[in-house]
């Protein structure tokens, strides 16, 4: 249980630190047989760059989870409280809606390239992997966010069970 609970909480994590080691591989190995010998390996570039790609893609989750996107909060600001807890629900709900129509739309762009046996131009390599494994990274934004809405409005049940007690929250 230990275990599943640290995966939950690093999984993210893990990824993004395997492809920035690829990437800072791959990109030093790269510069140093241009410098050294003129040369280079041509698939490297293009492992970067799906590297980059989804890594991309692997921080959404991350930024769910720990609720650090960008926003504005100098409008919010002017509402009242019940307002803004409002106003949090209906974002909450709205990205999770976002995020089941791009996994959607991925899901159409993964059976078009299986249809058309798309493959990349260096590595030959079937770009349906690349596109499950943002398909992925989609779907764990989507868990990741329900996640975040659900312990959102465990808080507030607390929150408020505890005022009507008479104990501060």
């Amino acid at each position: 249980m230990a275990m599943a609970r640290w995966l939950d909480k690093n999984f993210e994590y893990i990824i993004l630190a395997i492809l920035l080691m690829i990437i800072t591989f791959f990109s030093f190995t790269n510069v140093m047989l241009r410098y050294f010998f003129g040369n280079s390996i041509i698939w490297a570039d293009e492992v970067c760059r799906f590297s980059l790609i989804l890594s991309g893609f692997f921080s959404i989750p991350c930024w769910v989870r720990s609720g650090a996107g960008l926003r504005v909060d100098a409008l919010i600001q002017i509402f009242p409280v019940k307002a803004r807890s409002v106003c949090g629900y209906l974002v909450a709900l709205a990205m999770i809606a976002l995020f089941a129509y791009l996994l959607k739309g991925t899901g159409m762009v993964i059976a078009g390239a299986v249809k058309i046996n798309l493959v990349s131009p260096a590595l030959l390599f079937p770009m349906s992997y690349l596109y499950n494994a943002i398909w992925f990274a989609l779907l764990l934004s989507l868990v990741r966010q329900v996640q975040a809405l659900a312990a959102r409005i465990w808080g507030d049940f607390f929150r408020t069970a505890d005022s009507r007690e008479g104990v501060s929250a």
